[in-house]
Parts: structure tokens; sequence; C-alpha cells
């Protein structure tokens, strides 16, 4: 670009860089005005000479970006900004989009303070991907790896780990040597026998295609044990046509890998062309982090049985529910027939009535003294206390007598419950919550898997199992059962 000066009114002296970048400040347009510029549009407002100047509309996209509020849950890679908004205004203006100048328009732009990267919605994925590794180098998820050939897919994956408990690293630099061992290194610490399968989500081109290969090859040779490997996406079929047709770029074909690629995979274009994608074409999109996240984890769950998971989180509240169950009898108004049972045990019913004699007793006994309490209170007080003394004694004895029986119900309750389990609770008839197809769900909210956790519920099973241990207790059918456990505990048995 010309150093010659030229002079205007409002400037003065200025480069045609400055003057440039006056002009698109003064066109001041919004970013959907932009979008929706035909083609002669580009031509009027930004002309220079005999073409459109994209430097110019470079700028302009970027001023009417910086006005739009991004927000934490928008923000972008570098890449992803160029694929949305920028690429498909430069295909409308030029009828193609090559990324060529892009990144360094934009970094000039930037480091001269006509706005920053936060402005924009832009976010250096490659910082928060150096943190993210520092929490999670000590822990490990199973034996899943999915590996991300980019940060910014990285870390919009991350929720994926979070609700499945898998591992997760970026390829970002994989190729370099030390990278690569640093992630296996800590892999293999955390459990040196453990096998693992590979899952990979890459750009749609000959280098994406082979990179889970290649870093599983790497990975063998220093020791760790890949079994299998799957490539997740990104995948064709999920994409849009109208969007592969802007998004695409022209794949190389100066290898023999490459050229083979072209042969079975690459999107055909006019002269023999051969296009691919890359991942930020669909996550750079509106919705686009949530759709790539839902292609991923539609993708895993075709490998990944979606209940091994669920059943893990299923079998706790399996066994919790009969506890939960019997203690809600036990806290409950139980009554039990008394046809039977020996007269050492205590029922809810004799229990209710024995208290309500014994506080009547209380009462009358000590009903003078209570009204005496007011005149010779000081005097008259230690004597209640003698005079309660034996039928808080008596109250304390039956509250005693209560908890043996209450302890003879709990375990009867138990073997009962255990003797009928399996034809009255079958597994296959609760889900606790957590139906088929619950992940998506979850991810979808944005969910981990403590929001997974907290979607679970066992009160329809303690519930069923309540009303009908409640039922047989209070029929008496259980009857024989206690009066055998009150016989070995008067024998001195356990």
């Amino acid at each position: 670009m010309s150093e010659d000066k030229v002079w205007i009114p409002e400037l003065g002296d200025v480069t045609e860089e400055e003057l440039l970048e006056y002009l698109a400040k003064q066109r001041d347009f919004t970013l959907e005005q932009l979008q929706n510029m035909t083609k002669e549009d580009y031509w009027k407002y930004f002309l220079h000479g005999n073409h459109i100047n994209k430097t110019a509309l470079l700028k302009a996209i970027y001023l009417a970006a910086s006005k739009i509020d991004w927000g934490s849950s928008k923000m972008r890679g570098v890449r992803e900004f160029w694929y949305n908004p920028v690429k498909p205004i430069i295909y409308r203006a030029f009828g193609n989009a090559s990324i060529a100048g892009y990144v360094e328009t934009l970094s000039a732009f930037v480091k001269k303070g006509n706005l920053t990267y936060k402005d924009l919605g832009i976010i250096d994925y490659r910082t928060q991907r150096k943190l993210y590794e520092q929490m999670d180098k000590a822990r490990v998820w199973n034996n899943v790896i999915l590996f991300v050939e980019k940060d910014s897919a990285y870390v919009h994956l991350r929720p994926i780990k979070e609700l499945l408990n898998i591992s997760i690293v970026s390829g970002a630099g994989w190729s370099k040597t030390a990278c690569t061992e640093n992630i296996i290194d800590i892999l293999k610490e955390l459990d040196p026998k453990k096998s693992y399968i590979l899952f990979t989500v890459t750009d749609y081109d000959p280098f994406g295609f082979s990179i889970g290969e290649e870093f599983m090859d790497k990975a063998k040779l220093m020791g760790l044990n890949i079994t299998k490997y799957h490539r997740l996406g990104i995948l064709l079929e999920y994409i849009d046509s109208a969007l592969i047709e802007v998004q695409k770029y022209p794949v190389k074909r100066n290898l023999k890998s490459a050229e083979e690629w072209c042969k079975e995979y690459g999107i055909e274009g006019p002269k023999g062309k051969v296009y691919g994608l890359e991942i930020e074409a669909v996550s750079g999109q509106e919705g686009g982090h949530d759709k790539l996240r839902q292609i991923v984890l539609t993708e895993l769950l075709k490998f990944l049985d979606e209940n091994d998971l669920l059943d893990e989180i299923r079998e706790v509240l399996w066994d919790e529910a009969p506890i939960k169950a019997i203690d809600k009898i036990i806290s409950s108004d139980w009554n039990i027939p008394e046809d039977g049972l020996p007269k050492e045990f205590l029922t809810q019913k004799k229990y209710k009535q024995k208290i309500a004699e014994n506080e009547k007793q209380k009462d009358e006994a000590t009903e003078e003294v209570r009204d005496e309490i007011e005149r010779l209170k000081e005097e008259l007080e230690k004597q209640l206390e003698e005079l309660e003394a034996p039928f808080n004694e008596e109250e304390e004895k039956l509250d005693y007598e209560l908890s043996k029986s209450k302890s003879f119900i709990r375990t009867t309750l138990e073997k009962y419950y255990e003797s009928i389990k399996d034809d009255q609770w079958s597994k296959e008839k609760w889900d606790m919550n957590l139906p088929a197809g619950v992940l998506m769900e979850v991810m979808k909210e944005g969910g981990d898997i403590h929001s997974l956790i907290k979607r679970a519920s066992d009160d329809s099973l303690v519930n069923d199992i309540y009303d009908t241990l409640k039922k047989e207790l209070e029929k008496g059918t259980l009857n024989q059962t206690l009066c055998e456990l009150v016989t070995v505990m008067k024998e001195g048995g356990s």
C-alpha cells in the first residue's frame, strides 16, 4: 500500500491506509447491513480504483462486529471469527474467499488500538487450554480419549468430558514430540496398564483424517496401549450444503495420501478441484458451539453405550431405595395386628396407649403440686422432679422398648424385601428418571455429570417398596418372622 499522503478537510494529510480506516468508520455499517449487501453494494461503498478494496471491507466488518455485545457464551477463536461473520461477506463480495491477509489485517487493526479482540468476541484459546490442562493433570476419566485437533474446538467440547467423565486432549502442537510425550506420560502415570480407545475430532481434510492414526502410532511407540480408534467428525452429513459451499477451501493434492483422500472423501468442485472443511466452519456459525457438541456426542454414543454411565448412577439409587423405604416405614405411623405377637413386642398402637395412660397418670399425680408451683416454685420444683422421676423412667423404658421393636421390624422388612425383590422390583422397570437420550438433553442444557446425577431420582421405587412392605406389615404377614426374632433375642441370640 502506498505511503504517499493525500489531504482531506476532515483529517489533513493522511496516508492511503489512514484514509481507508477513516472511510470505513464514516460508513458506519452494521454487521447485518454488510451481510445483506449485494455485490453491487460492495462495489458502490468499497470501490478503490477498478476493484473492491478488500482491506477496507475487512476493517468495516471488524468495526461493525465490535458494536455487538458478544457475551461470554459467544466468545470464539480468531479462525472461528473468520468463518462467521468474515468469510460469508468476503464470499458475497468477491465470489470466493481466501483467508490470506485476514489474520494480518485483524492483528494490525487491533495493535493500532482501534478495538480489542474482546470487542469482537474473540478469545485466545491457547491460554484457556493451558489453564484447563493444569486443572486436569491430576485426574483420569475412564479409558476413552477424545483427541481434538484445534484449541477452539477443544474448549467447546470440554462439557462432553464433564458429562461423560472421559479424557480430552488438544491436538494443537501434537506433532511436537515433547507435547505428545507430556500427554502420554500423564495418562501412563495415572494407570500404566490401562487400554484406551481413541476418538478424534478433526478438520475434514487429508491431515485431519490421518492425525488420529499417526497419534495412535506415536502413542504406541511411547508405551501407551490404544486398542481402538474412531474418527467422529467433522462429518458432511451434519452440515448444510449451502454452508459447505461457502465455507469449503481447496485441498492441495501434493502428496499421495492427499490424492487418495481427495478421490474417496473430497468435496468435488468445478475443473477437477477438490475441497475440504475446517472444524471452525461448524463451530464458528451462530449456535455452532452447541451444534459441534451435539455432533460429537451423537457420534460418541454410537460406540459408547449410554446405559453404562446411567446404570452406574442407577445402581447407587437401587441399593439405597430399600433403605430409604424401610426408614420411611419405621418413621411412619405403622400398625401391626397384635395376634400371635409376644407381649414383650411393643406395637405403635400399644406404645401410644401406654404413653397416653402414663401422661394421664402423671397429670393426675402432679396436679396439686403444679397448682402450688406458682406460689412455692423453688421449694416445689424439687418435689415435682422427685414425683415425675418414676414416670419419666417408665417413658424412657417404653422408648427403649419401641426402639427394639423398630429394630425387629427393620430386620424383618429387610429379609422380606430380599426374598421378593427380584420378582417384585425388576431393574428393567425402573430407569431412576434417567431415560434413554438423557445425556443429549443434559448436554443441550449445558449440564455436566453433577447435573445428570441431580436428575436421577429413586422416589417412585422407594414409594413402591414402601407401599408394598407396609401393606404386608400391617396385614400381619410378617408377624411370624417378628416372633422368631424376638424369641432369638430373648434366648440370647443375635
